[in-house]
C-alpha cells in the first residue's frame, strides 16, 4: 500500500513539473545535460579559429613580402634585358659584317665573341623574366586562396564569438537559478496576468521565430545548425521594452557581438527572460521588477540587422520556445 502511495505521489510530481515548464518540450533533447560540455567545446573552437586566423594572416604577410620582392626582381631583370637589347642594337650583329668593317681579323673575332655573350645574357634575362612572372602568378594565386580562407575564418570567428557571448549570458542565468532555486515574488503581484508571461514589446512585429533558421549569422545550438534561440520583435528604436514577468534583475551588460546591450531577469519557477539589442536600460542588477514595468528601450546593438527586440525564455539556464509562455491558458 505504501509503495502504491509512493509511486502515485511520484507520478503526480512529474505531471506538475511537466505542466510548470511546457516549453521544455520544444528544446532540443539533452540540451540542458550537455550545456557545460557544449560551452567548453565552443570556447575551444573559438580559440582554435583565432589561432588559425592568426596563422593565415602571418601567411598572407609572408606572401605579400614574396610578391613585392619578386615584382622588384622582375623590374630589375626587365631593365637589364632592355640594356642588353640596346647593346646588341648598337653593335654589329654578324661576323661577316664585322670582318667587312674591321681590317684586323682578330679584333673582329673578339667583337663577335662579345656580341654573342651579350646575346646569351639577353636570352638568359628573358628566360628569367618568364620564370619570375610564372612564380609571381603562383604567389598571387596563393595570396588569393589565403585571402578567401581568411574571409571564411573571420565569418566563423564571428559566429563563435556570438555563440560564446550567448553561452556566457546563459551561464549567468544558470548560476542565478542554481543559487535561487525557490525564488518567489514577495509580495505577489495582484495584477499579474493569467498568462505566465506578457508581451515584452506590445504591437511589435514578429520577424523571426524560435528554431532553426537559414540565416548564416545565427549560431548553432545543441547540435542544431543555425538555431535562433529566441524570437525577434521588430519595432522602432526607442520603443519601450516591458518586463514579461515579476522578478529580479540578474544582470545587465553588453557582449559586443551577439546580444549587444542586454537585460537578464530572473522569475519564479526556475525561469529567466533575456532582452537583447537594447538601446537603453533603466534598471540594474538586484532591482525587483513588476510584470509590465518598462525596463529598457528597443535598439540595434550587437549582431543586429535593424532595430528590434530579441526576446528569450530560459529554463534551467537554456533557451526554450517563448510562444507557449506568451499565450494565455484557456479559462
Amino acid at each position: 500500500m505504501n509503495s502504491i502511495r509512493f509511486f502515485g505521489a511520484l507520478a503526480a510530481t512529474l505531471l506538475l513539473t511537466a505542466a510548470a515548464v511546457p516549453a521544455m518540450a520544444a528544446a532540443p533533447t539533452g540540451a540542458a545535460g550537455g550545456y557545460d560540455n557544449q560551452r567548453l567545446q565552443a570556447q575551444q573552437q573559438l580559440a582554435q579559429t583565432q589561432s588559425e586566423l592568426a596563422a593565415v594572416q602571418v601567411e598572407e604577410q609572408d606572401l605579400d613580402r614574396q610578391i613585392a620582392q619578386t615584382q622588384e626582381t622582375v623590374a630589375h631583370e626587365r631593365e637589364r634585358a632592355r640594356l642588353l637589347a640596346r647593346a646588341l642594337y648598337v653593335q654589329p650583329s654578324s661576323l661577316l659584317v664585322m670582318l667587312a668593317r674591321e681590317p684586323d681579323p682578330i679584333a673582329s673575332l673578339q667583337d663577335a665573341i662579345q656580341v654573342e655573350m651579350v646575346a646569351a645574357h639577353a636570352r638568359s634575362a628573358t628566360d628569367r623574366i618568364q620564370t619570375l612572372e610564372m612564380h609571381l602568378q603562383e604567389l598571387t594565386q596563393h595570396r588569393q586562396t589565403a585571402s578567401e580562407r581568411e574571409s571564411r575564418l573571420k565569418q566563423a570567428l564571428q559566429l563563435e564569438l556570438i555563440k560564446n557571448a550567448g553561452m556566457d549570458v546563459w551561464g549567468r542565468a544558470r548560476a542565478w537559478l542554481a543559487a535561487n532555486p525557490d525564488y518567489r515574488v514577495d509580495p505577489p503581484n495582484p495584477n499579474h496576468s493569467k498568462s505566465p508571461l506578457t508581451q515584452p514589446c506590445p504591437g511589435a512585429a514578429l520577424t523571426q521565430p524560435y528554431g532553426p533558421t537559414p540565416a548564416w549569422f545565427e549560431p548553432p545550438f545543441a547540435g542544431y545548425p543555425h538555431f535562433h534561440t529566441g524570437i525577434d520583435l521588430a519595432a522602432p528604436t526607442g520603443t519601450p521594452v516591458l518586463a514579461a514577468d515579476d522578478g529580479v534583475v540578474i544582470a545587465t551588460g553588453s557582449d559586443g557581438y551577439g546580444y549587444g546591450n542586454y537585460l537578464l531577469l530572473g522569475h519564479p519557477g526556475g525561469r529567466a527572460t533575456l532582452y537583447g539589442h537594447l538601446s537603453k536600460t533603466f534598471v540594474k542588477a538586484g532591482d525587483k521588477i513588476a510584470q509590465g514595468q518598462e525596463v529598457a528601450l528597443v535598439g540595434a546593438t550587437g549582431n543586429s540587422t535593424g532595430p528590434h527586440l530579441h526576446f528569450e525564455v530560459l529554463v534551467d539556464g537554456l533557451p526554450v520556445d517563448p510562444a507557449p509562455y506568451l499565450v494565455s491558458p484557456a479559462p
